[in-house]
């Protein structure tokens, strides 16, 4: 079934973006501190669904980086972001494009990050999708997971699901001045 579509606009940094109507919408403005600059988080839209810790997609905004916007400053993770992606004519930059990540605990997740220069602003579209490996805590206690092959599908499926939900936010996005 298709979800209705809702629209966030915000005029003071000139963006707007299309988003299903069972995302919850944060605008909690916030700074960010686990970058090495000056990141403001605008809006976060979370998604959680039975089999999924949460899908969320976070648009930041940094208005100092115009030397370090397309470069990942993360320790050994460190690298410039050489491809790019068109969305509604603007060229991103890919930091990240479903990067695994093996948390602990049974907990995965997968994460792109896309950036672009616009204006004096670097924007930062953040988007992950997080879960925990349904029968892992079995696993954890016998060796042997307790997740039925419906349940491991049923997963997988949650997991793609949420993942087209994030491109289609992503692609949705649009500056607006």
């Amino acid at each position: 079934g298709s979800s209705a579509s809702k629209t966030y606009t915000n005029a003071q940094y000139g963006f707007s973006l299309n988003y299903p109507s069972s995302f919850q919408l944060d605008q909690t403005v916030q700074k960010v501190g686990y970058y090495d600059y000056n990141v403001t988080e605008i809006i976060k839209l979370t998604n959680k669904e039975s089999g999924i810790e949460f899908a969320t997609l976070t648009v930041s905004v940094d208005p100092n980086t115009a030397t370090k916007c397309y470069t990942a400053s993360s320790g050994s993770d460190a690298h410039e972001a050489t491809m790019t992606k068109n969305i509604n004519g603007n060229s991103f930059r890919i930091l990240n494009d479903k990067t695994g990540d093996a948390a602990m605990g049974g907990e995965r997740g997968q994460i792109s990050e896309y950036r672009i220069m616009h204006g004096n602003n670097c924007y930062i579209l953040n988007f992950e999708v997080v879960w925990r490996i349904v029968g892992y805590a079995a696993y954890a206690n016998t060796g042997k997971s307790d997740a039925t092959q419906a349940e491991v599908q049923a997963q997988k499926d949650a997991i793609d699901r949420n993942s087209m939900y994030l491109d289609q936010i992503a692609n949705s996005f649009r500056f607006i001045n």
